[in-house]
């Protein structure tokens, strides 16, 4: 079967996103800005930061605790127990890390949709950076 031409870069996109997301799928949800601050106003969540120490300088979501993705692996029993809502600068990072969390056996994982960019362009809470 021969495609016409205008359809090839749909196809190629379709296969794009459909490895993206078998490559990041895990057992973790991706949560709008709204679920997650309702998530985090409710308490009782672990907020991790998997953003390099240089990009901590403009703040981090309140209570967060800072493991950048690159150490993560290795300090994987650093995260406390409970409900983890996991966040970068856009949320690409965040999904692998919410990848390797699930599959390392932690049920309640959520990504930060958009990360923390989109999180300071809502006006949402930031505090200084973690020490």
């Amino acid at each position: 079967m021969l495609l016409a031409p205008w359809a090839l870069p749909a196809v190629l996109l379709v296969g794009c996103i459909v490895a993206l997301r078998v490559a990041g799928s895990g057992k973790y949800r991706t949560l709008s800005l709204r679920a997650a601050h309702s998530l985090l106003e409710g308490g009782n969540l672990v907020v991790l930061d998997v953003r390099e120490r240089a990009e901590l300088v403009g703040g981090v979501l309140p209570g967060a605790l800072s493991i950048p993705l690159s150490q993560l692996r290795e300090r994987m029993e650093q995260v406390p127990s409970g409900t983890l809502l996991v966040y970068c600068a856009s949320g690409m990072r965040s999904r692998f890390a919410c990848s390797w969390l699930s599959k390392a056996g932690r049920q309640e994982v959520f990504n930060l949709a958009g990360g923390i960019e989109a999180w300071r362009q809502h006006g949402l809470p930031i505090t200084a950076r973690p020490n």
